[in-house]
């Protein structure tokens, strides 16, 4: 990777990382004929899982389905889900987020490490090599720096990620209204014995 950056630096050539091309927004299309498209899809082996800590390090192309059906066994899941199978390297620069950013919050809570490779080629370690710390306040918070910065800033190589208990059971809903200003005003979400249950206030 670091030679492709380098050869791309030398050259003038910009370069876009593409991992699943699940997302929308459409950003890893070239908009000048002078760009290298990266595809990290192979680089998607799960490194390291360290279930006592909570944490897993994993490569790029690694998918959120992928991971989690690693996990399955040993009680914890990884919980941020954008509604794709995307790949973890996409969802970090993206700041992904989706139906459990309230419980679990999104890639920005999530994320605790990256190996980044800069425009320069230089390897960077957002918490520092080999660094698992769930929480930190030790130097530049470069982490989240990197985190939605769309691959603007370096190519993500490496992630360690946070890992979360798999919750007992699961409750989905669906509500229906008259009208959207008219019947919902807010919604309250309580954890009632780990089930996250919620209450409608009609008013």
């Amino acid at each position: 990777m670091v030679e492709i950056v380098n050869w791309c630096s030398e050259n003038k050539v910009s370069i876009i990382p593409y991992g699943t091309g699940s997302g929308l927004e459409g950003g890893v299309i070239p908009l000048n004929g002078n760009s290298v498209t990266v595809d990290m899809s192979k680089m998607n082996e799960i490194l390291f899982v360290s279930e006592e800590d909570l944490y897993c390090v994993v490569q790029p192309g690694v998918t959120r389905e992928q991971l989690n059906e690693h996990l399955r066994a040993t009680g914890l899941f990884f919980p941020v889900d954008p509604g794709a199978n995307a790949s973890l390297g996409g969802m970090a620069a993206t700041s992904a987020s989706g139906t459990s950013a309230v419980r679990f919050g999104t890639m920005k809570e999530n994320v605790i490490n990256m190996e980044v490779v800069l425009p320069s080629g230089e390897i960077l370690h957002t918490s520092g090599e080999g660094r698992s710390f769930r929480k930190s306040s030790a130097g530049l918070n470069l982490t989240e720096l990197f985190v939605g910065s769309e691959g603007t800033l370096g190519m993500i190589t490496q992630l360690t990620l946070r890992l979360h208990p798999q919750p007992e059971s699961t409750i989905a809903a669906v509500c229906q209204f008259d009208s959207v200003s008219g019947r919902v005003l807010f919604i309250d979400f309580k954890l009632n014995s780990g089930i996250l249950s919620s209450s409608l206030n009609p008013k």
